[in-house]
């Protein structure tokens, strides 16, 4: 009881330092399971947020995230802010992963897979994982720009002509524009000439 009128005190003071210390004691004294989520995400949030404590945010929130409650939405945003920030790639595509293993329906799949897809690409090194992902995203999204886009380039990293002239005939077809379907013709026809 007196940590919890000490909680409200510092609280209302706006005193992070001390709420954070308070949030710690109540924390190591136990309690339901809600309630440990709840001081978790707080002090989480306190250490990201009010006193710039990295590490003991990503401490906190690790708990909530290994152990307490695998689908805490805030928690799973929070790591993946913390990691994108800090460059930790790997840590960045086991949130996402998480994130996918939640994911309510098709749609918030395909988001999440496009995230981990542009990650695998761009941050990873891992371009073999990636194509395997825009696919998934375009069975699930059917013909999307933005899976297409992100094959087409990958395919020319790699060097597959003959997959990126599929991808681009897809692209063709689904081209917003006079100008975009131009730009591809142009792209396809160059393959043809100094690829195939």
């Amino acid at each position: 009881e007196a940590l919890a009128n000490l909680d409200r005190i510092y609280a209302s003071m706006e005193s992070w330092p001390e709420l954070a210390n308070i949030l710690e004691q109540r924390i190591k004294a136990g309690g339901d399971a809600v309630e440990q989520v709840d001081f978790h995400a707080r002090l989480g949030e306190i250490y990201e947020e009010k006193v710039a404590d990295i590490p003991n945010a990503i401490r906190v929130f690790r708990r909530i995230f290994d152990e307490l409650d695998k689908t805490h939405e805030g928690a799973i945003a929070a790591l993946a802010r913390i990691y994108e920030a800090g460059e930790n790639w790997t840590e960045l595509n086991g949130v996402y992963e998480r994130e996918l293993e939640n994911a309510a329906g098709d749609s918030a799949a395909a988001d999440i897979r496009a995230k981990i897809a542009h990650l695998a690409a761009e941050r990873l090194n891992d371009p073999t994982r990636a194509i395997e992902t825009w696919k998934t995203v375009l069975d699930l999204r059917g013909e999307d720009p933005e899976a297409l886009a992100g094959l087409a380039n990958l395919y020319e990293s790699q060097g597959l002509w003959r997959e990126l002239v599929e991808v681009l005939e897809r692209e063709f077809e689904i081209a917003a524009s006079d100008d975009d379907r131009v730009n591809i013709l142009t792209r396809r026809a160059r393959i043809f000439t100094d690829k195939l």
